[in-house]
């Protein structure tokens, strides 16, 4: 945006600056042609034997120097005159120099005639202040009318490009402020269901309210809410962790399917419990990456991909140079939540994620990776159809 606007104020000026020197060239030529006219006028009246105008002179000055006419009335010598000396010499001579007779700044231009006098015509030059004058009214319409003009093409600039790049970011930062919003409250929520759970078990606990036989599985519901607070607590450092770059970059190489093939020993347990099978096809396949951030974004994958399947259903890893998928026969997302499923503590059905123990911060997290190593990440999903979301490798992790 910056570049644009900076480009289109040049353009602007650029534009100005050739309408100012064509205006002055075009005003100075104009003068310039106005003298030339009335020299011509000058000449053709002396050959025609007509009176000159009132501001060209003629003088006629005899072969020894002295003035034998001179149309304002002059007389005495002019022997020691620049063009008249130069006349003599060359035939003709001219000199520009202030005039008592004239009343300033004179042109002189003599000629030597047949019977060896000289004829002379000499005529008065515009003063800078003359031509000031003449010209000032037309530079200050001119440099009037570039303002209006370099004022119509600011606001339109301003209109096309700055007024909407300006509301882009305004709501930018309204959609940024929501979401924070709406982040801390889940994060009070999220955190308050689990402590509020270890707090009613650890009272009933300690008022001997629980059977010594139950003590175990008390113990245990305990331990499993803990975990899964500081499931939540290790999730929403990671977020910050990339919102403030401070994630380490650490990148070596790994062999994405021998990755691959790690996370599934480590979900299998969680897989044959609900009867999921889980197939690993592709090749052995090695980019430079983050190991522990890849191993992060394919266990939440997998995870979700088992979580949210079906009863007996399938999950399918797929490896190769370009990307990675993870497709599984599950509960499918409908489309109109394919937007925003990657936000943070977004679940499309709130109920069937606590039953399940989802947070909706899995697919963030991987989104956040994927776009780390500069890649992209995306899904495709139908209600009852399935899920299958593909992390899209960057050309220099291949």
């Amino acid at each position: 945006m910056q570049k644009r606007i900076y480009w289109n104020f040049v353009l602007l000026i650029l534009f100005c600056i050739l309408l100012l020197a064509s205006s002055f060239s075009l005003l100075f030529w104009n003068v310039a042609r106005q003298g030339e006219m009335d020299a011509i006028r000058a000449q053709a009246h002396a050959m025609a034997g007509r009176e000159l105008d009132q501001e060209t002179r003629i003088t006629l000055i005899g072969a020894d120097g002295v003035i034998l006419h001179d149309s304002r009335g002059a007389e005495g010598s002019r022997q020691g005159r620049e063009e008249v000396v130069r006349a003599f010499a060359y035939g003709s001579g001219e000199a520009v120099r202030n005039s008592y007779t004239m009343g300033g700044a004179t042109f002189y231009y003599a000629i030597v005639m047949a019977d060896g006098s000289i004829l002379r015509l000499s005529r008065p030059l515009n003063t800078l202040g003359d031509v000031f004058t003449t010209t000032i009214p037309i530079l200050i319409a001119i440099t009037i009318a570039i303002l209006l003009l370099a004022h119509v093409a600011a606001r339109r600039i301003i209109h096309k490009i700055v007024h909407p790049e300006i509301e882009k970011q305004l709501a930018t930062q309204k959609q940024a402020e929501k979401q924070r919003r709406e982040f801390s409250a889940n994060v009070s929520h999220e955190l308050k269901t689990p402590l509020t759970t270890i707090t009613a078990l650890s009272d009933m606990m300690a008022g001997g309210m629980v059977k010594p036989e139950d003590s175990e599985r008390f113990a245990l519901r305990i331990n499993a809410q803990a975990q899964r607070l500081v499931g939540i607590i290790d999730e929403i450092i990671s977020l910050s962790e990339f919102d403030e770059g401070k994630v380490e970059r650490n990148f070596t190489p790994i062999d994405l399917y021998s990755l691959a093939q790690s996370v599934i020993n480590h979900l299998q347990d969680k897989a044959d419990e609900k009867g999921v099978s889980i197939t690993l096809e592709g090749e052995q396949t090695t980019i430079t990456a983050n190991r522990r951030l890849m191993d992060e974004l394919l266990y939440n994958l997998v995870s979700n991909a088992i979580k949210y399947n079906k009863e007996g259903g399938s999950v399918t890893i797929s490896i190769n140079s370009e990307k990675i998928s993870v497709a599984d026969t599950g509960i499918g997302i409908p489309k109109e939540h394919h937007d925003r499923i990657f936000e943070r503590f977004y679940r499309v059905e709130k109920s069937r994620s606590k039953a399940t123990g989802g947070t909706g911060l899995g697919l963030s997290i991987a989104k956040h990776i994927a776009e780390h190593h500069g890649g992209k990440i995306s899904i495709e999903s139908a209600e009852g159809e399935g899920t299958t979301i593909t992390y899209h490798l960057p050309p220099m992790c291949e």
